[in-house]
């Protein structure tokens, strides 16, 4: 099985547009370029067992609904 890596990236700011002028003039590694690509209405729920086995593991179980589609990831 291959290995998959996520980064994910979550930003609160009161300035959409600034952030949108930083993002375009920002340097990331590889060469990569940041586009918008419209908006995604998504809802993630977090579970772990009542004492915490999941994350002490050094995982998450997470569950992210949009749209129609389900998907979990641990």
């Amino acid at each position: 099985m291959a290995e998959v890596i996520e980064v994910e990236w979550q930003l609160v700011c009161r300035d959409t547009a600034a952030l949108g002028r930083w993002l375009a003039r920002a340097s990331f590694p590889g060469g990569w370029l940041l586009m918008p690509a419209g908006v995604q209405r998504i809802a993630d729920t977090y579970y772990d067992t009542a004492d915490g086995r999941v994350a002490q593991a050094g995982f998450a179980l997470r569950v992210r609904r949009s749209g129609d589609t389900v998907e979990a990831t641990l």
